[in-house]
């Protein structure tokens, strides 16, 4: 489903103050962009945060002007509740949790996620202004398929939701963009659940009993249709889960604007 995205008018308003940046130790993909504006191929880069440098995989081109940083990447047979493979558990937690799986192989898409400080100092980063859900990124990144699909995908600001933040229950959330097996909708209020001990969700058989009632037909799953992480129950329809390889993959990231010389204030 090709989706054709004007954000300028939309983000200019979150942007309130001048930041210097520091091209020498980028806090995340974005500072890259922005202090080596001719890079444009994806890929594994150096940046800085909790007092080291470390490798993380960044999309500089699947949908300009985003520009993102990959903080966790799981199959479905790795995500899945009551998995039994080792470290599964590492999956089943909020970003809250300091829980690293692989965090030094950001190759390693069935199984990646980075400690909680590294992914707080990309989160803090001053041009780190959104977050997004994908599912089989790394075929994109492997050059297996050269289509970005936008189909199964949630992507928000972080005024909106705030991943580093504990929640409890099932906050009714204002979401950009959400699209579950091509059924989507903008700026919609959806449910995404926040247990402690699972992955931050949503579940698309129950999105309709709760908050702007938004409806996903075609959901399917028992007990219920998990979207983007948790999985106690999942529909092979939906991208992320179709097979046990297939990944869900979780990034924060800003725009990428060249003329813009400002990034935007924090939630307090």
């Amino acid at each position: 489903m090709a989706i054709m995205y004007s954000f300028l008018a939309s983000v200019i308003i979150l942007y309130c103050h001048i930041s210097t940046g520091n091209a020498l130790q980028p806090q995340n993909c974005l500072d890259i962009k922005r202090a080596n504006p001719n890079i444009h191929t994806n890929g594994y880069y150096t940046i800085y945060g909790d007092n080291q440098a470390f490798t993380v995989y960044c999309d500089f081109s699947s949908e300009p002007p985003f520009v993102w940083t990959l903080i966790e990447s799981f199959s479905r047979a790795m995500g899945k509740w009551a998995s039994t493979l080792p470290g599964h558990e590492n999956f089943q937690r909020v970003f809250t949790i300091n829980a690293p799986f692989n965090e030094c192989s950001p190759t390693q898409w069935q199984a990646f996620r980075l400690s909680l400080n590294k992914m707080r100092s990309i989160y803090f980063a001053r041009t780190t202004s959104h977050w997004r859900a994908t599912c089989n990124f790394d075929l994109y990144a492997k050059e297996l398929t050269f289509t970005f699909n936008r189909t199964d995908y949630i992507r928000n600001n972080l005024c909106h939701l705030r991943l580093q933040k504990h929640y409890s229950g099932r906050p009714c959330t204002w979401i950009d963009y959400i699209n579950i097996r091509g059924h989507a909708c903008r700026k919609c209020l959806v449910p995404m659940w926040f247990p402690s001990n699972q992955h931050v969700c949503t579940i698309s058989s129950l999105t309709q009993n709760f908050c702007q009632r938004i409806k996903f037909p075609g959901y399917a799953g028992v007990p219920h249709e998990y979207n983007f992480g948790t999985y106690n129950g999942f529909n092979r329809e939906f991208s992320c889960t179709r097979y046990p390889e297939s990944t869900t993959n979780w990034w924060y990231g800003g725009v990428y604007d060249p003329k813009l010389r400002f990034t935007n204030i924090k939630p307090l």
